[in-house]
This record gives C-alpha cells, sequence and structure tokens, in this order.
C-alpha cells in the first residue's frame, strides 16, 4: 500500500508539457548536468581516447550473429507424438501436412546466440525470429551440435505444470544454412571504437544484486554498528506501527547537526568512518546512510565506491529514484575523473537501464538523453551510439550494447541529426551489412524520425504527421530485404 501512494503521488506530480530535459534534473547554471570545470577535464580525456583509436587495429574482425530464414511451428495438442515425428528430421511441408493443427509463421529472420542464464549460471543456445513481436524464440540447453551451420530444425517440449494443464511443443525450421557474416570495416569501426571510449574491464556497479531491497541490519558488520553506536543520539525509533516520521525527522536532524558541528572534528569520527567504509566497499554491503558523510568527511572517490555497491531499483514508472542514484554516480565518475565509470553511468541514463517493478509508457518522456553533454565532451556521437545499436558474435566481457529505441530518441535531439540520418539511411540500404544489423538500424531510423516529429496539438494533426512521417520512411524501409518487409507491413 505504501508503494502504491507512493506511486500515486508522484504521478500527480508530474506537470505536462515541460521537456525532460528542463523538468528531470538541476543543470550547473550551463544547461548542462555537469559543471563547466568537469566537463573541460572531461573533454580532454575525450581528447587522449580519440587520439589513441586512429591508432587502433584498422582492420578489426567482428562476426555477425548467426542467421538464416526459418518457419515457426507451435503446438498443443499431441506433443509427444510431434516430438517423436520431429526426431526423425521431417521437412517443413511434411510437419505441417500431420498435424494441420499447428499454429505457424513462415520467412522469419532467424538469429541464433549463445545466453547465459543469470539466475542459475547455465548455457542456453537461443534461436530467436524477427520481426514481429510474437515472431517465436526458443531457449535450449547448450549442445555443440546446436551450433551446427546446418541444422535444419530445433524444438523443444515444455510439459504441463500447476500453472498450464498440457504440454507445449515449439520448433523451428530453417530454409537454409546459418550464415555467419563478417562485419564489414565501416561498421567494425563502430564496434571498435565504442570499445575504445568504454572501458570493457570496467561495469557501473561493483555488485549485480539488487542491493536497494536488501536488508543489511541483521549482518554482523562490526565496523558499521561501531560508527553508528558513535554517532547516533538517543531516542531513535525502531520500525513499526507507531512509527513517527516528523519524530524520526527531527532525530536525523539533530544526529546531522551534531555530526557537522562537534564529532567531525574528532580522529575516532574519522576512523570509526573510514572502518565502516571500508567493510561496506569490501564486503559490497550497501550503506546509503554513508555515502553523503564518505563524500565530505573521507573522499569524493570514496563516495563514488560505496554509490557503486548500492544498486536501486524503482518501485513504479514514476520513480526516478533509479536515474538520480546513476546521475549522482556519472556526477561523481565525472568530477573524479573516472572515466570509466563516468562514461557507463552516464549511457546508462540516457538508455534508461534500470530495474523497475512496473514501467508504463506515460513515464517514458520526462525521462531525458543528455546527449548535449556528450557531443560537448567531443566524443564522435554517430559512431558511439550507432556502433552500440550493431549486434555480433563473441564481444568483449562488458561491451556495451544500447537501447536501440532510447538511442533512437537521442539521435533525434543530436547537433548531428542530418549525418546521421543519411548514414542510416545508407546502413538500412547496404547488401554487404547482415539482415540483423539492418533491421535493426532501421528500427533505430524509425524511432529517431518519430521523436524529430514535431507534437501535434490535435487527433487530426497527429495523424497527418505520422503519415508523413511514414511516407518519408517507405522508401528506407523498402531497401531492406524483401522477405523482412513483407514482414513490417503485416
Amino acid at each position: 500500500m505504501r508503494v502504491l501512494l507512493f506511486c500515486t503521488a508522484l504521478l500527480l506530480s508530474v506537470q505536462p508539457n515541460i521537456s525532460a530535459q528542463e523538468q528531470e534534473f538541476t543543470d550547473h547554471g550551463n544547461g548542462l548536468i555537469y559543471s563547466d570545470t568537469t566537463m573541460g577535464q572531461l573533454h580532454r580525456i575525450v581528447d587522449s581516447l580519440n587520439l589513441r583509436f586512429k591508432t587502433c587495429d584498422l582492420n578489426p574482425r567482428y562476426f555477425a550473429l548467426a542467421q538464416t530464414v526459418g518457419y515457426w511451428v507451435h503446438l498443443e495438442a499431441n506433443v509427444e507424438e510431434a516430438a517423436a515425428f520431429l526426431e526423425k528430421q521431417p521437412t517443413y511441408e511434411a510437419f505441417l501436412k500431420k498435424f494441420p493443427s499447428a499454429r505457424t509463421d513462415s520467412n522469419l529472420l532467424v538469429v541464433r546466440r549463445i545466453v547465459n542464464n543469470e539466475d542459475n549460471g547455465k548455457k542456453f543456445v537461443e534461436f530467436e525470429g524477427w520481426p514481429g513481436e510474437n515472431a517465436g524464440s526458443l531457449e535450449i540447453p547448450f549442445e555443440p551440435n546446436l551450433l551446427n551451420n546446418e541444422i535444419g530444425l530445433v524444438f523443444k517440449v515444455d510439459p504441463a505444470n500447476k500453472w498450464r494443464k498440457y504440454a507445449m511443443l515449439s520448433a523451428w525450421f530453417f530454409k537454409s544454412p546459418f550464415e555467419h557474416r563478417q562485419l564489414p570495416a565501416e561498421y567494425a569501426r563502430l564496434v571498435q571504437y565504442v570499445d575504445c571510449m568504454i572501458d570493457t574491464t570496467t561495469t557501473t556497479y561493483l555488485s549485480d544484486l539488487d542491493w536497494s531491497w536488501h536488508d543489511t541490519d541483521s549482518e554482523p558488520l562490526p565496523a558499521r554498528k561501531a560508527f553508528f553506536a558513535y554517532v547516533d543520539p538517543p531516542g531513535k525509533q525502531k520500525p513499526g506501527k507507531k512509527f513517527d516520521w516528523e519524530k524520526q525527522q527531527e532525530w536525523l536532524k539533530k544526529r546531522a547537526e551534531n555530526i557537522e558541528n562537534n564529532l567531525s572534528k574528532t580522529e575516532e569520527f574519522k576512523r570509526l568512518l573510514a572502518a565502516a567504509v571500508e567493510e561496506a566497499i569490501e564486503g559490497k554491503k550497501p550503506a546509503e546512510e554513508l555515502e553523503v558523510w564518505a563524500g565530505r568527511y573521507l573522499s569524493p572517490k570514496k563516495e563514488l565506491q560505496l554509490k557503486r555497491v548500492r544498486r536501486v531499483r524503482g518501485t513504479c514508472s514514476m520513480d526516478e529514484s533509479p536515474r538520480i542514484h546513476a546521475l549522482e554516480i556519472a556526477q561523481l565518475a565525472a568530477a573524479t575523473t573516472s572515466w570509466e565509470v563516468f562514461l557507463r553511468s552516464h549511457l546508462d541514463i540516457m538508455n534508461d537501464r534500470f530495474s523497475r517493478m512496473t514501467d508504463g509508457s506515460y513515464a517514458w518522456g520526462r525521462r531525458g538523453t543528455y546527449i548535449r553533454e556528450l557531443e560537448l565532451l567531443g566524443i564522435e556521437v554517430p559512431d558511439l551510439l550507432m556502433g552500440s545499436c550493431l549486434r555480433f558474435d563473441d564481444p568483449a566481457p562488458n561491451h556495451y550494447f544500447a537501447n536501440v529505441s532510447r538511442t533512437g530518441r537521442a539521435l533525434s535531439e543530436s547537433q548531428q541529426y542530418p549525418e546521421v540520418e543519411n548514414r542510416l539511411k545508407n546502413a538500412i540500404a547496404d547488401p554487404t551489412l547482415d539482415d540483423f544489423n539492418r533491421l535493426l538500424l532501421w528500427y533505430l531510423y524509425d524511432n529517431m524520425t518519430h521523436w524529430r516529429a514535431p507534437e501535434a496539438e490535435t487527433k487530426e494533426e497527429q495523424v497527418k504527421i505520422h503519415a508523413e512521417i511514414n511516407r518519408q520512411q517507405e522508401p528506407v524501409r523498402n531497401a531492406l530485404p524483401p522477405y523482412i518487409v513483407a514482414r513490417l507491413d503485416k
């Protein structure tokens, strides 16, 4: 109930007709979310990285994800018989003749990739259909033969369970062998630029867990307990039904004033704080209360390390705490010239790469992209963002893959929009680039052009604007392979 009331209050507080960039974060008097001094420091780092990139291997080799064209089949009756029949490797036509009730979808782009299950660490081979929301996807436990490019079909049986009283069978039939095409040099350089700018040996957070939902009060953290025993005045309330919020705020204010005016001047305070902070960082135990004190009385770098231990999960669509936390990380990383953390955190904000319990589309518009900051730093933004939208096999650990729709919105705000538009048109029509990446770049172009469109004041005006966008997009879409165009037209 508390989460529901909190989210409702946030929703009611949103004011319409205010741009996300103006509303979301406070700027530094320069229209940016970083100070002029910080921007200058970061610009020098970018200059150095751009020079280093020019001396990189001029012929990097990257391979597109394996892909082919296939037929999707789904069956919820006679599953055992169908599975036995598929073991004989029948043709697609023979299967449909024997099981005419099967639901099918034809001429889909099928992309194969190896995925790791984050929950159990197991490896799977995924066969994913494109385009379309219901284009079909299979994840099958890894076996080497699944990577055979000549494989004719794959299938999976999902047995009945307590939620579904019947078994299901899903299968892919492949029209031709999988193709594993090398990325042309022009696109390989984009991927290389991404890895040059975004350190692949670093992650934004020092822990993969959603620590914002983790209670550490019951854990043995002696240094933290010793610190709070030293700074906490009498009268601290325990959580419960009789918890008095106003009384708690007064208590917190009293503690903060005592720390600022008295305790912070003692060596004991600094010793206990340093020990508690090190305990949190080394053990990867979040300590939100310690973060500000670490920055104020130890160093900004210690505060940055503490914030990187804590991941924040949003309670609902209107809860901006994950984005605020990421901004604080980006600002601290920028101020301490921790480039490897800064750019990742800034891109997380741009891509809205955060976990939320729910996330309605009505909240997306007010979340800014902050592409201007990257352009002013001297980053080759078209290269960085287009490169981060390309997908390829065997990426470097922690390679940054962008969200295509959010990146499209960011590019719609770019000062280099005409250049990006032309480059995307050429790439979408390029037969030397694999079909999957051409399709992804089409989605990027589609999102970019729709976000670029003027706002409509009436429904009639909105219809006209969308019709004009679709008219302008048509020759670009038609430059895709015909079987993909046919799917997009459905």
